[in-house]
């Protein structure tokens, strides 16, 4: 597994081709918790740990 940290502005090309990526398999995201949006303040608050090895994710 490879690691690589990027950012970019979006655009609707973009998103496209990012969802190929996903849908893919060729890009993956590490999760690290999936919260229901009611606990969004405790998910800012792991995020301000710094202990984090993947993202949050907040369900509807």
């Amino acid at each position: 597994m490879r690691f690589v940290e990027f950012g970019f502005t979006s655009s609707g090309i973009d998103l496209e081709s990012v969802t190929d990526l996903v849908e893919r398999g060729s890009l993956r995201v590490a999760v690290d918790h999936v919260l229901p949006l009611e606990d969004a303040a405790k998910a800012h608050e792991l995020s301000e740990t710094n202990r984090m090895k993947g993202k949050i994710v907040l369900t509807l």
